[in-house]
C-alpha cells in the first residue's frame, strides 16, 4: 500500500491513441470495488502505453490484503479494452 506501480499495455496499430487505466479491487463474494484515484491516461508510443498508480489501502472481504486488477481501454472506443491479471498487495 502506497507503492507506485507501473501500468503498461501493448498493442499494434494504436500509435497516438489514448488509453484509460481503471484499477479495481477484486472481491470473490461481493461486487468489485472501484478505487478512489485513477491513474493518469497514457498515449501509445512505440507500441506501448504506460501510466503509474499509487496502490490504495482498501477493505477486502475476508479481511485479507486487497488484490487489484486493471482495465485498460481506448478513450476513442471503450469497447476495445483488456483486463490484467491480479496485482496482490504484500
Amino acid at each position: 500500500v502506497g507503492a507506485k506501480v507501473n501500468l503498461t499495455v501493448t498493442g499494434s496499430d494504436c500509435e497516438g491513441l489514448e488509453v484509460l487505466f481503471r484499477p479495481v479491487e477484486d472481491d470473490v463474494f461481493s461486487g468489485d470495488d472501484i478505487v478512489r484515484v485513477n491513474p493518469p491516461n497514457a498515449v501509445f508510443r512505440n507500441g506501448a502505453a504506460i501510466s503509474n498508480w499509487i496502490v490504495e489501502d482498501q477493505f477486502d472481504e475476508g479481511f485479507t490484503k486487497p488484490e487489484y486488477y486493471f482495465i485498460a481501454g481506448l478513450k476513442e472506443d471503450a469497447t476495445k479494452n483488456i483486463k490484467s491479471g491480479l496485482l496482490q498487495v504484500i
